[in-house]
């Protein structure tokens, strides 16, 4: 499933409240959660495994830009190795 898909597809949901129960949407909110916490986890291991590597940087210095740019690039790849990965009953995957 394309990502953008997945991400319009819960975005429709939210907005027009076509959840079939409450259920689906406390589903759909608790899958985001843990997306953003698998992002962020993944991505503190990233940057240990990075200064590990380069033990003679002394000060870490990146722009705001790029890291936005990481982090939006790490959400899609977790949002679509779910939507792949993952099955739900009544979801386009």
């Amino acid at each position: 499933m394309d990502i953008n898909k997945f991400d319009r597809y819960l975005k429709d949901k939210e907005e027009k409240k076509s959840y079939v129960n409450e259920a689906d949407l406390k589903y759909e909110r608790s899958m985001q959660k843990r997306i953003s916490a698998a992002c962020d986890k993944g991505q503190d291991a990233f940057w240990n495994a990075v200064t590990k590597e380069f033990k003679e940087v002394e000060k870490s210095n990146i722009d705001s830009y790029t890291v936005q740019e990481f982090a939006m690039s790490c959400e899609r790849a977790v949002k679509n190795w779910v939507a792949r990965s993952m099955k739900k009953p009544n979801m386009p995957m």
